[in-house]
């Protein structure tokens, strides 16, 4: 019998398609098994000649059908398959090589292969291996002879936008033949393998039993690369909400070792994460603290968890954070506790409020007590101070013991200490009862130097004023103005008389107008300046940087409360015994700002 040309199939040349194989011989069919009763790879292939007799419109015609893939052929593209096509590759990838492995195994043949959403009711990727229809063909309908071949229930496939038609529908062209193969995981769809036959090509029945082996070998690629990509993404995701939280998180290992710290622990300890992977934690801690971590780690590790046990972590800028940490347990996969993480809160504010909130209570207590203390002692310490200066002065007229004048004058000294720290205590605790008017800042400048006169004098002090001009009047308290540059005057003197004695020094004072209208002072020396350590506690109440028995350390805590009762600020800047070294106190008070 003749050979004869397909004119379907030279009807057009798909892109990419495989070149058509002549047949080997012309023996007829010798038998064909249906696809739906074909199952399993260890079928062997059906030995059929290459050619089939159709009868159609009075006449015989020869149906060409296409050769198997030679048996050694199989299983080596399976391996390279498995060998090359890791799991980390995209579904895209693993798609292309699976479907171009399939097209150089089996050539003349066409395949269309579809992945469903992993929401369903869509599909995330078409592969085609030829020019489609314009018909085209709903990409998520399946054959439901398929379905059933696979035990697929109807019923979740309809849920999921999976189509079933009772035949196979083409895509190619009309009057194609194929079969469709679900890429199923359990009852879920990966995606449909469709394989297509263009008219007047007879179904080979040989090729089910290959090419389905084959697309369920893809399916499990591309259900474990999916898993893999899944576990990456909870993995980095879980990372990222450690990472980010925003309470300090600790990850130990079983020998107290840190695997791991994020970032809020970084901020609340100024540290490097370099500086802590891989150390024991208990370096990180005072060894006070010691035994208090060591009884919450170990109880985590036997899978007791603890809450609140509150540590103090050292900052990078010196001091520590007090930080409160849950710990539990790590277990891993096969049941055992492989470490401890530890959930803290950050509670440095919340100490350091509480301190004040102390500070501030005994404070308090001190001011209802103050205005007794001092009536009690105001009465003897002006009798003592009175009397004394007056045995001092009939001493000198009389020319008495230089001893005995030196004790007198000691007295004395001592009793106007005294008085002056009862004076503060009372002012610090109860503001002045003056009430505010418009002044005049410059005035008020001038008027306390007036009173400093004498301190200026014996620090060998020189006093520049740089004052703008046109500047606005201020609502406020005129003595309590007073008070506060007689403190910063006096301070700057007796710094500048320490550091630099007989050879004196220089105390600059501006006065300036803001954009707001608010007015800016600046009290500025050439003293020894303050100590870093210093800077940031010389506003608290008896801090004090004078020796002993030479200050109260109310000073400058009385100065603040009353710029602040002004509604106004003051702030410090000071470089400690340095080239050019001095401080600088800056003072702003609104325009209006009146008093309490």
């Amino acid at each position: 019998m003749p050979r004869r040309a397909d004119p379907h199939l030279d009807a057009d040349t798909e892109p990419g398609s495989a070149t058509r194989s002549v047949a080997k011989n012309d023996e007829p069919v010798t038998g064909e098994v249906p696809i739906d009763r074909i199952s399993g790879i260890e079928q062997r292939v059906i030995d059929a000649g290459a050619w089939a007799l159709e009868e159609g419109s009075g006449e015989h015609r020869a149906v060409r059908t296409l050769d198997p893939p030679a048996p050694e052929r199989v299983p080596s593209m399976m391996l390279r398959l498995s060998r090359e096509i890791g799991i980390d590759r995209q579904d895209d990838e693993i798609v292309h090589a699976f479907v171009e492995a399939m097209r150089d195994l089996f050539p003349e043949r066409r395949f269309v292969l579809r992945l469903v959403a992993a929401e369903g009711d869509d599909v995330s990727l078409f592969y085609a291996s030829g020019r489609l229809s314009h018909a085209g063909r709903d990409p998520l309908l399946l054959e439901r002879s398929a379905a059933a071949r696979h035990a697929l229930d109807e019923g979740a496939l309809e849920r999921v936008g999976v189509t079933l038609a009772d035949r196979y529908v083409p895509f190619f062209e009309a009057g194609a033949t194929g079969f469709d193969v679900p890429l199923a995981d359990g009852e879920r769809v990966l995606g449909i393998l469709s394989v297509e036959y263009p008219a007047g090509l007879a179904v080979p029945a040989w090729d089910a039993p290959i090419l389905v082996p084959l697309a369920l070998e893809l399916g499990s690629k591309l259900r474990s690369a999916r898993l893999l990509r899944e576990s990456s993404y909870l993995r980095d995701y879980l990372a990222q909400v450690i990472e980010h939280a925003n309470a300090p998180i600790v990850v130990l290992r079983r020998d107290r070792g840190i695997e791991n710290v994020n970032l809020a622990t970084l901020r609340v300890t100024g540290g490097a994460r370099e500086g802590w992977m891989g150390r024991d934690f208990l370096d990180f801690l005072p060894p006070s603290e010691h035994g208090r971590a060591m009884t919450a780690l170990d109880a985590a590790l036997r899978g007791r968890p603890s809450t609140d046990v509150e540590l103090r972590l050292p900052r990078a800028s010196g001091g520590f954070a007090r930080v409160a940490f849950n710990t539990a347990s790590i277990t891993a996969p096969d049941g055992e506790i492989a470490g401890v993480v530890a959930i803290g809160r950050d509670l440095t504010e919340v100490r350091d409020l509480e301190e004040q909130i102390i500070q501030a209570e005994k404070l308090a207590t001190l001011g209802q007590l103050a205005a007794g203390v001092v009536h009690e002692l105001n009465n003897p310490l002006t009798s003592i101070s009175v009397y004394a200066e007056y045995l001092l002065t009939k001493g000198r007229r009389s020319g008495a013991d230089a001893g005995d004048l030196e004790k007198l004058s000691r007295i004395t000294e001592a009793a106007a200490r005294m008085l002056r720290f009862t004076r503060d205590l009372v002012t610090y605790a109860r503001p002045s009862s003056e009430e505010p008017a418009s002044v005049s800042m410059i005035d008020e400048i001038d008027q306390a130097l007036v009173f400093c006169e004498h301190v200026i004098a014996e620090g060998h002090v020189a006093i520049e004023r740089d004052y703008a001009a046109e500047l606005p009047t201020l609502w406020a308290v005129r003595g309590q103005l007073h008070q506060v540059f007689i403190n910063l005057v006096t301070n700057a003197c007796h710094a500048i008389a320490e550091h630099r004695g007989a050879a004196g020094g220089r105390i600059v004072v501006r006065v300036a107008a803001e954009e707001d209208e608010s007015l800016r002072v600046e009290v500025e020396d050439d003293g020894p300046g303050i100590a870093r350590d210093h800077v940031d506690h010389v506003f608290e109440p008896f801090f004090s940087t004078k020796g002993e028995g030479k200050g109260t350390g109310l000073g400058l805590s009385i100065v603040r409360n009353i710029v602040q009762q002004h509604g106004g600020t003051i702030e410090v800047s000071s470089r400690h015994r340095v080239e050019r070294s001095g401080t600088t106190f800056r003072l702003r008070f609104p325009r209006r700002a009146a008093s309490r």
